[in-house]
């Protein structure tokens, strides 16, 4: 559970012999949308005026008869409710707030007894007392939960706009938001800065009051400086500089002609390396393929010469035992069983082998 911080739950608007309406909200990022003119920048609107917002919400056509606002949070650290109220149509009312039943009233304006909205929501958020860097100087003020809700709220123009809503249009306050966007990230606020010294403003303006003061002085020369001799000269570089910028710009335009030449011609190289390299990648596949069609027909050559010297063995041998286990071997034969066919067999298919090869043998030599 977070120890600081609130979600909204519930935005209401209540008025004399009307029904209420209102909007629900769940906890985390809640996005409304619909089609143009529906009220989504008005319920905004009536969240940042019950949050402290000078400015009542945009008068619209569905607003009449309800009377004041009502926007229900939950804190984060003990989940109670708190419920904010305040008048709809008096900008300058200040907000009802119902904490189990005890009712205060917070000023939406900063005041010095800290007894407003902005001080309220701050402690609840962990951000009480909080200073920001206001420019360059390192002039700081103090938080204000209006410089935080804008980065809670974003209506639709905010959103489609090409920088961050982090920063305003106004380019004074960026430098706040920027030291905003740190404390909120680091936790560390701009007290401890130290604003700079009246006396070094000081001298930075003595410094500019010297610079102008050289400036003057340059001025007055410049009149001695532009006589006719003078100008004449001015004139007779300006002509030198003019033909020197002729020939270095002839001598570039040639140089970009021979570069626009020699990247053609490495194009051209480099398609060329590209095909030959595919053209190898091809030819070493299919140079894989023909090695090993080769090792199989070895292998078929070396299986059926096998079959064919043993056929001739076996047909050679008179008495036909095993000489292992003594069984007589032409028992098993069957009566059609024909060596010298299996010879013959055997002898045709090495010639066909034997063909093949030499087939194969002759496109690698085409090839590869």
């Amino acid at each position: 559970m977070y120890k600081f911080g609130f979600q909204l739950v519930e935005l209401r608007l209540i008025g004399s012999n009307i029904k209420d309406s209102y909007v629900e909200f769940k906890p985390g990022l809640n996005v409304i949308t619909g089609p143009s003119e529906t009220g989504k920048s008005f319920i905004l609107d009536c969240i940042d005026y019950v949050l402290g917002k000078a400015k009542t919400p945009k008068k619209i056509a569905e607003i009449k008869g309800y009377d004041e606002v009502i926007l229900k949070i939950r804190v984060n650290v003990d989940r109670k409710n708190l419920i904010f109220k305040r008048d709809l149509k008096n900008n300058k009312s200040n907000i009802e707030l119902n904490n189990n039943g005890v009712t205060t009233s917070l000023k939406y304006k900063l005041d010095k007894n800290n007894n407003n909205i902005s001080t309220y929501l701050l402690d609840l958020i962990g951000l009480s007392n909080k200073k920001l860097k206001k420019n360059n100087s390192n002039k700081v003020e103090n938080l204000s939960y209006r410089d935080i809700n804008c980065l809670v709220l974003i209506d639709e123009k905010r959103i489609i706009q090409e920088k961050s809503p982090f920063y305003s249009d106004d380019i004074i306050n960026n430098t706040k938001y920027s030291s905003l966007i740190k404390l909120l990230l680091s936790g560390c606020d701009d007290s401890n800065i130290v604003e700079v010294d009246k006396k070094r403003k000081e001298k930075i303006i003595a410094k500019n009051e010297l610079i102008l003061n050289l400036i003057k002085s340059f001025e007055s020369e410049i009149p001695k400086l532009c006589n006719k001799k003078n100008i004449e000269m001015l004139d007779e570089e300006i002509k030198a500089l003019d033909l020197k910028f002729d020939e270095t710009e002839s001598r570039i335009s040639a140089f970009k002609a021979e570069f626009i030449l020699k990247e053609n011609i490495f194009k051209a190289l480099r398609e060329d390396i590209l095909k030959n390299e595919n053209r190898k990648s091809n030819i070493e596949d299919f140079s894989l393929r023909l090695d090993l069609l080769e090792q199989h027909y070895k292998s078929d050559l070396e299986r059926v010469e096998a079959v064919a010297e043993v056929s001739e063995v076996f047909f050679k041998i008179d008495n036909r035992f095993c000489p292992k286990c003594g069984l007589n071997l032409d028992e098993k034969l069957d009566e059609n069983y024909n060596f010298h066919e299996i010879i013959e067999a055997c002898n045709t298919e090495k010639i066909k082998i034997s063909n093949l090869n030499y087939n194969l043998m002759l496109t690698k030599k085409k090839h590869i």
